[in-house]
């Protein structure tokens, strides 16, 4: 007798970072998408036993661009695949401009939340509408690239605009999270299971 594959009852996409700048399309063994599938590599196992399918996005171009259009149409349209696909919980895990886009869509319809690892978020960094939104940011003392201030105060904000939002620092880890990656790895799962939960 053939086996049937049961639909997951939720959808992971990780998302990976990039460059402030930069239209040349994303390459294979560009390092943000490397880093992301390692991530993706460690979890989907583990995810998978509970019922949750792991997808792994990459962007048509590296960089935000100035507006992150080209960045959020690519998410977006992944995310309303999976609405249409199955309607399941889609959870957004994002690294650094992976963060800032999955953020821009906290409020999507089929977002249950959101997870951002390291996240770029500028000052003004827009909300959209997060109340009763997961948020859960992780970064590092030691990132360079992107500000652990700065996820706090969006963390803050959102706070008062009614999210479930929480942010976590990360002793002695810079912005490429090689430095702990067991940890990483267990904070994306738990993470993820605590928002679906």
């Amino acid at each position: 007798m053939k086996s049937v594959r049961r639909a997951a009852a939720a959808t992971v996409i990780l998302i990976h970072g990039g460059r402030e700048v930069g239209t040349r399309p994303v390459r294979r063994f560009d390092l943000p998408l490397v880093r992301i599938e390692l991530f993706r590599l460690a979890i989907r196992g583990k995810l998978r036993r509970r019922g949750i399918a792991v997808r792994r996005l990459r962007f048509s171009q590296q960089g935000w661009n100035h507006d992150g259009a080209s960045a959020i149409a690519d998410l977006r349209a992944l995310v309303e695949e999976l609405a249409v696909g199955s309607g399941a919980n889609v959870v957004l895990v994002g690294h650094s401009m992976g963060g800032r886009t999955a953020i821009r869509l906290i409020d999507h319809p089929t977002v249950a939340g959101v997870v951002g690892l390291a996240p770029w978020l500028p000052l003004g960094e827009p909300m959209g509408d997060v109340a009763g939104r997961w948020l859960l940011i992780a970064h590092g003392d030691s990132d360079r690239t992107t500000y652990p201030q700065a996820s706090f105060d969006f963390v803050q904000r959102a706070l008062s605009a009614g999210a479930c939002a929480r942010h976590v620092v990360v002793p002695g880890e810079g912005h490429a999270l090689m430095n702990h990656p067991r940890w990483w790895n267990r904070y994306i799962i738990d993470s993820v299971v605590e928002i679906l939960s």
